[in-house]
């Protein structure tokens, strides 16, 4: 599967579709190739605690954002309700494919960088790989933050809060 840039000249054309990575256990990796949460059930890392749907969302997404210097560039994509600071990553990324693993490739004022996803096999372990090719002359680092649920799959973040009250 490979998506280019032209597949995402908007948000919601980048919603359209998404991505799945499984752990063989029930645990799973799904959001849109754009990086947005569109689903309740998408999560950068769903894990399973008792197979086969005892799932728990632990990882929601990562925000990433890559600092060159002059600017920070924030890469991930997402929309809000009634909010007008919606994030606009996608802007910034050239291309989405997934053969084994999920890779993301941006580009930002000269700065490559490459996001890898993997699941490790009957486990509930994540990994991330981050590659930042920047040309001489240049600054650049990158800065994620990950954004953590620790709920079970089916609670939203609004039933916590009416529980609570």
């Amino acid at each position: 599967m490979r998506f280019g840039k032209t597949e995402w000249s908007t948000a919601a054309r980048g919603e359209e579709h998404c991505f799945l990575l499984t752990n063989g256990l029930g645990g799973y990796s799904s959001v849109a190739i754009t990086g947005a949460n569109t689903r309740n059930d998408h999560a950068i890392f769903m894990g399973v605690e008792k197979a086969p749907n005892c799932r728990f969302h632990y990882l929601t997404n990562i925000h990433e954002q890559v600092n060159t210097g002059r600017d920070s560039i924030d890469l991930a994509t997402q929309s809000y309700v009634a909010w007008s600071r919606n994030q606009k990553g996608y802007k910034y990324l050239q291309m989405f494919e997934q053969e084994y693993v999920p890779e993301w490739t941006y580009f930002i004022n000269g700065i490559t960088l490459k996001k890898q996803l993997v699941l490790e096999h009957e486990k509930n372990t994540l990994g991330i790989r981050y590659q930042l090719w920047v040309p001489q002359k240049t600054e650049g680092t990158l800065c994620a933050v990950p954004l953590m649920r620790f709920t079970p799959k089916d609670i939203q973040p609004k039933d916590r809060i009416s529980a609570a009250l």
